[in-house]
């Protein structure tokens, strides 16, 4: 978890340095720190779980960023990046399995890109 965290705050960094306009370097900032949250409120056990796939999504999420940032992306881009940290949000929150797909579809009510972003990452 100590990994994924940092890898968030170099992240958080990246984008504090670009020159992408202010509204979504917010909504951006916003979304990793939601991410932290979710991973500092995890339990121990189920950090270890799944780690070398989490290593992998959040090395993903980093060359994103970074892409972005040094890019200047605005529209596709962004928009990419703002559904990949919902899902991985997503994914961390409800865990990886048809059932968390099924608990976040029924308490969520969501339905469209997001839900669908989330299912092609857990799949």
């Amino acid at each position: 978890m100590l990994r994924q965290y940092r890898v968030l705050t170099s992240c958080l960094s990246e984008l504090k340095a670009s020159n992408l306009p202010a509204i979504d370097k917010l909504k951006l900032e916003i979304q990793i720190i939601r991410i932290k949250r979710v991973l500092l409120d995890q339990e121990v056990a189920h950090r270890v779980l799944g780690n070398a796939n989490s290593e992998r999504a959040f090395d993903d999420l980093h060359d994103q960023v970074r892409s972005v940032c040094s890019s200047g992306l605005s529209d596709r881009g962004t928009e990419e990046l703002f559904s990949h940290l919902e899902a991985l949000r997503i994914g961390l929150e409800y865990g990886t399995t048809t059932d968390a797909r099924e608990r976040f579809r029924q308490r969520k009510g969501l339905g469209g890109r997001v839900l669908g972003a989330f299912v092609k990452a857990t799949s």
